[in-house]
């Protein structure tokens, strides 16, 4: 009886809290968004430059490894010193 008394209660209110939720959260972001898009339209930012930036101001440790992945792949390997890394 507890238990489908809770399925009940859960089945009724988790839309409305999910709306609520997305509906303000969209709210909030309103006007980042608008900051964004403009960045992007009138600035010519492109959009893996911006990704990279937020990485490194969340995650340093996001930016040393996506460095070294990137050194690792132009670095020569022996005996490939004079040719043009692709």
């Amino acid at each position: 009886m507890k238990r489908t008394l809770y399925f009940y209660l859960i089945k009724e209110l988790f839309p409305a809290f999910l709306l609520g939720l997305v509906g303000f959260t969209f709210i909030l972001l309103t006007g980042r968004i608008v900051q964004l898009t403009e960045l992007f339209v009138n600035k010519g930012v492109p959009l893996g430059v911006y990704l990279l930036v937020k990485a490194a101001n969340e995650s340093p440790v996001l930016l040393f490894v996506w460095l070294h992945r990137a050194v690792e792949r132009f670095r020569p390997k022996s005996g490939e010193e004079g040719k043009v890394p692709r």
